[in-house]
């Protein structure tokens, strides 16, 4: 990995940082041998441009510079939007203005950086810039915790003499196989700097092409009009620039009233009326009679141009120019030209002849506007220079099926069969490339020494160097060290034999016995496995790096893998020196300290779309590495009996040591995918919740001690990769583990039990329901309405009923997905078989309410199918795949402290001594009946009067009246419910009765009970029973 070296690191070099670092430090963890290099790629316009700026700031303001006062509309100004523990700032500056620092001058910058005039004059030497921030840059990483073999660290440029041969080498293989030609070709070009203009040269408008038009010379027609008598005797043509698709007959010429439009000498006798900025395109296009300087003979404005009869070579009909308020003078000529429908085919015959017979010019600009780091807008130039033919068919292929084979770890890269990915689209898009400047830092073109290679042209293979920049360079990254070999002894054939499996040199000043050596470790670290870049680089330099590796290498040496990120925003906004939201790495560090800058970086997002670094989440990192540390410290202290010892074996320690299991295997998934933000959650949010369950679980059977000593190893080895300095403190410090926690290795997991899992959320989710039925039962329902005295009083018993098997339509739609399930691949028949066969088996069942019997079909049956997806057949049964008495009953402790009950049972509402319990709440059971995983919680207290089911086909009423006797109601609906009434009513009284006097055993066979029955109509059966309490 490459970054670019001038100014200290900001978040955004951390956040693409941060991924390879993570990655390599798991694959360490894991036992791999992992070569992680870093460099620093100075080549091309940044650092001269700078250096240049400073120049030319003493020379118009002395040294030290004395500024002229201006006002600074650019200063942040600080948003108040009511959030006081977070800076937001809005600034005017754009992102071209902050790059080229056209309303900042250069030295100011530099002061910023807490530099004194005295150093900052020295950075007029484009070699100070290389000798003073790198060194200042490995210092930061290294307190990051960057873990890169710094032996194999190095700059670009030709100050570098090692690294200058081995661009040199590449460059001659690639004109060697014929992939680099000089042409004259359309580029994007930089006046200031007299150059071409790459994209990393650009301060905006990375991306950008040359976009191609067809000017159509209409000559206008004399006798000319006063305004342009100066030019009788001159061809004066009205240069409309069209497309070259739609060229035919031309029907109008427009031009924008009020636009700005001048008379430009394209030659001795010829005169354009355009834009400056056409001219100033066409200039550099050779097409000017003064070659790369616009001249001017008369400026116009549109108005003056309405009204000028034209001939066009199009049309034999006289045309005459109008007036359009559409018309853009940021876009071609400023002319606009209508034209009839096109015939393509005609087109194409019709263009060529016009180019012939000189009737037409082709005419290139940039397809937006493009600004240099020297900050001036770029024109298109047709240059004679170097190009390495990108694009050409045979190489194509060649990168094609070397990114098929590639592993591309972010979305919307993937390569697949729509060929619609980023890469794909970049591979078709590349054509020819300029690959030589005239100005800037780099290596000189060995074949033509006036040119220098650009910046995207020498940094596609840099991997390579790495295996062996440590054997050349011992250590410097400016390659001073030439104690072991000379840069002249690294002739093409060294560099072939290293690389290439070329023949031994036979006449190398370097010994056979190094040569093999450097030729080893190039042969076990290459190909490369990772190289992680922002997403802006793939439109050009991962896909010339892909194009080079076939180019020069065997197919066993081309890459394997790319990640890809977005750009990062500072607490959701745009990063941005002008607007103040703005911090470097050490910043960072100092504010936050490594491992929360690390852990905040993990969290800012994985994907392709812009992350944001969120100040908050670092803080919260503190609190929570923190919290967790004095966690650690208590529970390694404490030496009491809390904790059992032994093996786990409770269902609170089988949970847990499931989940972490699970943390284990899926934090493994995301690492392995570079998925860090998930591999954060996985691996340390979700084993620290699982952890605080199992504290909540276990607080009357204590926790056992092996499993919790489990848990803090796995804790720290999974956190580690983002978080080493925490990890390493905890595992050497706390845990008092030997060597280093990055060599301890990746933990071992266990099968990740599924049906336990399920248990597990049975049982939440049931203690959820059972706080809500029991809740309601208190309040009453909306509908039914109690006296309010009722709902003050808390119950203090609880009875849960379960139904373990399924039933009516439910048992139904079971057995239908169970007849339609693949259980080897856990694929079931398409939605409108299943469908179908419900709807039969409804019908033969004669289910009352057909259709809204299927409404409530539909869920559960997406709900069964979700769970077979996960679980196979077993969750098809008619009973879930485990007891949920079972697990009620081993964590009633529980489930009492959670409800806040004195007493519960667990009971199964098949039994009818059970259902005898239910009392006066035994309508619930009727109306809310039970199923498996949706249980029935009753809670009661017999000191305090409530209702139930008023409504219902059922209705019980109880309490305590004033007189102190009791009173239980009972009123059914039909005849049928009579026997269950009876059987609720007789065991509530004696329920009631016990609890009131549970030492009054005698009185229990003498109640003095009376029984009246009344209003027997339309099956309305009340009852009302009386019993004394004295």
């Amino acid at each position: 990995m490459v970054e670019w070296s001038s100014f200290w690191f900001n978040r955004g070099h951390a956040f693409t940082i941060s991924k390879v670092e993570f990655a390599a430090a798991y694959h360490r963890l894991r036992g791999a041998n992992v070569l992680l290099p870093f460099g620093f790629h100075c080549t091309g316009m940044p650092i001269k441009a700078s250096a240049g700026k400073i120049q030319r700031e003493i020379e118009q303001f002395g040294n030290p510079p004395c500024f002229p006062s201006i006002k600074n509309d650019s200063k942040p100004e600080l948003a108040d939007d009511g959030n006081t523990s977070e800076k937001k700032y809005k600034g005017k500056k754009s992102k071209t203005v902050s790059k080229s620092g056209s309303e900042t001058y250069q030295w100011q910058i530099m002061r910023n950086f807490a530099l004194s005039d005295a150093e900052i004059s020295t950075f007029q030497n484009p070699a100070t810039w290389l000798m003073f921030f790198p060194p200042l840059a490995i210092e930061d990483l290294k307190a990051f915790g960057l873990g890169a073999d710094w032996r194999r660290s190095f700059i670009t440029t030709d100050i570098n003499p090692f690294y200058d041969s081995f661009v040199r080498w590449q460059m001659n293989k690639l004109k060697e196989s014929g992939k680099i030609v000089k042409d004259l070709r359309y580029t994007i070009y930089s006046p200031l700097d007299g150059q071409p203009c790459a994209d990393h040269d650009r301060a905006s408008g990375e991306g950008v092409i040359p976009d191609e038009y067809i000017i159509i010379k209409m000559e206008v027609v004399t006798p000319f009009p006063a305004k342009f008598e100066s030019l009788d005797g001159k061809k004066v043509y009205l240069a409309a620039a069209i497309r070259p698709k739609a060229m035919y007959c031309p029907t109008n010429a427009w031009v924008l009233p009020d636009g700005r439009y001048g008379d430009f000498e394209i030659n001795e006798s010829e005169v354009f009326i355009l834009t400056e900025r056409a001219a100033r395109n066409l200039a550099y296009q050779r097409l000017s009679r003064v070659p790369e300087t616009p001249t001017c003979l008369m400026e116009l404005t549109g108005h003056d141009l309405i009204g000028l009869p034209l001939r066009s070579p199009l049309t034999s009909d006289e045309i005459i120019c109008g007036a359009m308020d559409s018309v853009l003078t940021s876009k071609g000529t400023g002319i606009k030209l209508t034209c009839d429908s096109p015939d393509e085919a005609k087109i194409l015959i019709r263009r060529s002849e016009m180019l012939e017979r000189g009737e037409a010019v082709v005419y290139f600009e940039p397809e937006e506007k493009v600004i240099s780091r020297s900050g001036d807008e770029c024109v298109v130039a047709l240059t004679d220079q170097w190009y390495i033919t990108y694009g050409e068919p045979g190489w194509k292929e060649d990168a094609k099926d070397c990114l098929k084979k590639m592993k591309i770890y972010s979305e919307k890269t993937t390569y697949d069969k729509t060929r619609n990915t980023d890469f794909d689209n970049a591979l078709d898009r590349i054509e020819k490339w300029a690959c030589s400047r005239s100005f800037g830092l780099g290596t000189r073109i060995p074949w033509d020494e006036e040119f220098l290679v650009e910046s995207l042209s020498d940094s596609t293979i840099y991997m390579a160097y790495y295996t062996v920049c440590h054997l050349l360079q011992n250590g410097d990254i400016f390659g001073a060290d030439t104690c072991s070999v000379k840069p002249d002894h690294l002739t093409d054939d060294v560099w072939d034999y290293i690389f290439l499996e070329g023949p031994e040199p036979k006449s190398s000043h370097i010994s056979l016995s190094l040569l093999r050596k450097m030729k080893k470790e190039f042969e076990y670290w290459y190909p490369m496995d990772l190289r992680v870049s922002g997403k802006d680089l793939i439109q050009n330099h991962l896909t010339f790096c892909i194009y080079n590796h076939t180019a020069i290498f065997p197919e066993r040496h081309w890459p394997r893998g790319y990640r890809c990120n977005g750009h990062i925003m500072l607490n959701n906004q745009k990063m941005s020196k002008s607007t103040g939201n703005f911090k470097t790495l050490k910043e960072a560090i100092e504010e936050f300290s490594a491992d929360a800058t690390r852990f905040s970086l993990a969290d800012a997002g994985d994907g392709m779309d812009d992350a944001n670094f969120v100040s908050k989440t670092a803080n919260d990192a503190i609190l929570w590495l923190t919290k967790e540390k004095e966690w650690m410290e208590e529970i390694l202290a404490d030496k009491s009996s809390n904790y059992r010892g032994g093996p786990p074996c409770t269902f609170a320690d089988r949970v847990f040591a499931n989940k972490i299991n699970y943390a284990i295997r899926m934090t493994e998934k995301n690492y392995n995918e570079y998925k860090f933000r998930e591999a954060l959650k996985t691996g340390f949010h979700e084993l620290q919740t699982a952890r605080n369950d199992y504290i909540s679980l276990c607080r009357t059977s204590g926790m056992n001690s092996e499993l919790l000593w489990r848990f803090m190893d796995i804790q720290t080895r999974l956190i580690a990769p983002i978080c080493p300095h925490y990890a390493e403190y905890a595992w050497r410090k706390l845990l008092k583990k030997e060597g280093f926690i990055i060599k301890a290795g990746w933990p071992e997991a266990e099968n990740h039990d599924l049906i336990l899992e399920v248990a597990y959320k049975y049982l939440k989710n049931s203690i959820s329901n059972f706080r809500k039925l029991i809740g309601k039962q208190v309040s009453g329902s909306k509908k039914g309405g109690v006296d309010k005295a009722n709902t003050k009083s808390k119950p203090t018993t609880g009875l849960i009923y379960v139904k373990e098997e399924y039933e009516g339509w439910k048992k139904e739609c079971v057995n239908i997905l169970f007849d339609k399930f693949d259980s080897e691949n856990r694929t079931f028949a398409p939605n409108e078989e299943i469908l179908k066969a419900l709807e039969q088996s409804l019908a033969i069942c004669q289910v009352d309410n057909l259709n809204g019997t299927k409404r409530h079909c539909m869920p559960f049956i997406k709900f069964k199918k979700d769970q077979a997806s996960k679980l196979g057949a077993a969750a098809l049964d008619q009973k879930l795949p485990f007891g949920e008495i079972d697990v009620l009953q081993e964590n009633l402790e529980f489930i009492k402290r959670e409800l806040g009950l004195e007493h519960v049972e667990i009971l199964s509402v098949t039994d009818p001594n059970a259902v005898i319990k239910a009392g006066s709440y035994a309508s619930i059971l009727y109306q809310t009946a039970p199923s498996p995983g949706v249980d029935l919680a009753l809670g009661f207290n017999s000191l305090s009067q409530f209702s139930a089911g008023r409504n219902s086909k059922v209705a019980v009423q109880a309490g305590v009246n004033k007189k102190m006797s009791g009173q239980i109601t009972v009123k059914t609906s039909s005849s049928e419910h009579l026997a269950l009434a009876l059987t609720a009513v007789i065991p509530s009284l004696i329920s009631a009765y016990k609890k009131l006097w549970p030492g009054d055993a005698e009185k229990y066979s003498a109640y003095k009970a009376v029984s009246t029955m009344f209003g027997i109509e339309d099956y309305c059966f009340r009852f009302i029973i009386m019993f004394p309490i004295e």
